[in-house]
């Protein structure tokens, strides 16, 4: 498949540079010093992830197996969905059809955390340890390589409720159910919350970036905390 500069378009386009330095540094943290490719990976301690994926948002059934399918035949090692997308199955269908080996796909997944001004009560600890084993059914796989909380909603219950979703998600990494977790669209002051409870800071942080939407408050507080930035593009 062809080269693409991921790197050299997001700076060109960003005329300012405010993404520049971010960019810099994943380009950096690639072992062999190459441009962003499929084949990238990114590696901080003991947590790696491919630098490029594939994303299933909007994709119904037919689309994300077909899309996955597809994605992993031209060498994409990344496939991220969520329990909102709800094409989990799907997903998992692509996976277990495929003749790649597991250990060559990394996969994303996203728990939605529950929302009390949507009449969704606030996961805690016992229903996120249970909404990943179902996610997880529906994959029809054992583990997730990265596992994420969609959004920083119980933020909004309380700051105890935020560090308790996320002391949950912790227990998850420490029983094997998931390699590595996360967060996703989380504030500067939701990840101060967890750094101020002493607990350990999610090894990633997918948010909506391109240059349109910068988020440079948050991307500089990821870059200098050692928080993975997961750029997501819409």
């Amino acid at each position: 498949m062809g080269r693409f500069n991921f790197g050299k378009v997001l700076k060109a386009a960003a005329k300012d540079g405010s993404l520049e330095k971010a960019v810099d540094k994943m380009e950096a943290d690639l072992a062999d010093g190459t441009p962003l490719t499929a084949a990238s990976r990114f590696t901080a301690g003991a947590f790696s992830m491919p630098a490029l994926g594939l994303g299933t948002y909007l994709m119904n059934d037919a689309e994300a197996t077909s899309s996955c399918a597809q994605a992993l035949t031209l060498g994409y090692a990344h496939i991220d969905t969520a329990e909102v997308y709800k094409n989990e199955a799907a997903v998992g269908a692509a996976i277990a059809a495929h003749p790649r080996t597991r250990d060559s796909i990394f996969v994303t997944t996203k728990l939605f955390p529950g929302n009390s001004l949507w009449g969704m009560p606030v996961k805690g600890g016992d229903a996120v340890a249970g909404n990943c084993a179902e996610q997880l059914a529906k994959l029809g796989l054992e583990y997730v390589d990265l596992y994420l909380i969609h959004a920083p909603f119980a933020f909004a219950e309380s700051l105890a409720c935020g560090v308790e979703q996320w002391r949950a998600m912790l227990a998850l990494k420490e029983d094997g159910t998931c390699r590595a977790v996360g967060v996703s669209n989380y504030g500067v002051h939701h990840l101060e919350a967890i750094k101020a409870a002493g607990l350990e800071l999610p090894c990633a942080n997918q948010l909506e970036i391109h240059p349109l939407c910068q988020q440079k408050e948050i991307v500089a507080w990821c870059l200098a905390n050692n928080v993975r930035l997961d750029f997501v593009f819409s």
